[in-house]
């Protein structure tokens, strides 16, 4: 059973580097632009946020948090729905289209989790907080990079909306 595990880790790394290579060769269109890529992060920011505020701030007890944890479930899909409807627009083909969210979603979140790494590091003392937030920077410079790349548009919104300019 842990080969098969083996095989499919491998075989979505390699689909992975797929989705990545046509994304920058603009073959798919990954992230749109700018408002697309706040969009994806928001899948992981959401949970997170809600999370924080209400288990700091509120103090809920375990009978709302069922609650809470189905409204967050209700928010991220009307989020994960705007964001596949989005990428088929893009790519106007389901395959692309799969690909991309392939592509988007893995690497947007590992994005998020490294730079809240980076500007909360974990660790019981300040070498290994200074050792973690070293590695988590390096981490968020190469998915900024690979991030920068996948954009098609490289401006904030490619629609304009209102006569307040761009979104």
């Amino acid at each position: 059973m842990t080969l098969f595990h083996d095989y499919w880790f491998l075989g979505y790394l390699a689909l992975l580097l797929v989705g990545i290579v046509l994304g920058f060769m603009k073959k798919i269109t990954v992230y749109r632009d700018y408002t697309d890529v706040g969009l994806v992060f928001l899948l992981a920011l959401i949970p997170a946020a809600i999370l924080i505020v209400c288990n700091v701030l509120l103090k809920l007890q375990d009978g709302s948090m069922t609650v809470l944890y189905y409204l967050i479930g209700f928010i991220e899909i009307i989020v994960l729905s705007s964001i596949v409807y989005k990428t088929y627009n893009d790519n106007h083909n389901v395959l692309k289209t799969i690909l991309s969210l392939v592509v988007k979603i893995p690497v947007s979140i590992f994005f998020v989790i490294f730079m809240i790494s980076f500007v909360a590091p974990g660790g019981k003392n300040y070498s290994n907080r200074n050792s973690n937030k070293g590695i988590a920077l390096i981490f968020v410079m190469m998915f900024g990079i690979i991030i920068n790349g996948l954009v098609a548009s490289k401006k904030w919104s490619s629609r304009r909306i209102g006569r307040f300019g761009y979104l």
